[in-house]
C-alpha cells in the first residue's frame, strides 16, 4: 500500500512528519491481545512507517512509502509529527534540524500526534494494491507555539484509500 502525505496551509511554514500508521477497527475485548509492543521513533512495521520527513505546508507532498498490513479492517490513520534529525527527507535549506513545525519565530520542537478516521474502514486482504492518502492541513497562521501544538493535533483532515483496479483476463 502506497502511502502519500500532502500538505495545505500559509506560505512560509513547515512540518516534520515523523511517521504515519494505519489502525486496525477495533476488536471484541475479548479479542484483545494481552500483549502489547512499543515502537521506537523511526521504526517501520507491517502497519506503520517511520520515514522522518519536512515538507511545506502550503501544498508539499511526498511518496512517504510501502506498508504491507496483514489482512485486517482498518479504521483510523495516526500521524506523528516529531522533530527532523540531520537525514530526515526534505531537511535541506529548511532550517527544520531538530524542529516539528516553524511559521516564522513560532516553532516547536517536540512530538504532536494526530488521528483521523477513513470514511469507510479499509478492508485488506493479501496481495490487493492500495493507495493511501493522509492530507494534513493547517488554517491560517498560529498566533504562538500552543496554537500551533493543538492545530498539528487536528490537522489530519483527509485520508483516502483506493484500491487499485485490476485488469481482467479476457
Amino acid at each position: 500500500m502506497e502511502v502519500t502525505v500532502k500538505t495545505q496551509g500559509p506560505a512560509n511554514a513547515w512540518v516534520t512528519v515523523d511517521s504515519v500508521e494505519i489502525i486496525e477497527c477495533a476488536q471484541p475485548a475479548w479479542s484483545l491481545q494481552l500483549i502489547s509492543t512499543a515502537h521506537a521513533h523511526g521504526d517501520d512495521t507491517s502497519t506503520k512507517l517511520g520515514t522522518t520527513t519536512v515538507l511545506p505546508l502550503d501544498g508539499g507532498a511526498a511518496a512517504f512509502g510501502t506498508l504491507e498490513p496483514a489482512a485486517g479492517d482498518f479504521c483510523e490513520v495516526r500521524v506523528t509529527f516529531g522533530p527532523a534529525d540531520g537525514d530526515a527527507e526534505g531537511l535541506q535549506d529548511t532550517g527544520m534540524q531538530g524542529l516539528t513545525f516553524k511559521l516564522g519565530p513560532i516553532t516547536i520542537a517536540d512530538s504532536v500526534e494526530a488521528e483521523a478516521s477513513l470514511p469507510t474502514p479499509m478492508e485488506v486482504s493479501g496481495g490487493d494494491a492500495r493507495a493511501l492518502t493522509v492530507t494534513v492541513t493547517l488554517d491560517g497562521a498560529p498566533p504562538g507555539a500552543a496554537a500551533a501544538r493543538e492545530a498539528l493535533r487536528t490537522a489530519v483532515t483527509a485520508v483516502s484509500a483506493v484500491a487499485a483496479v485490476a485488469a481482467e483476463a479476457d
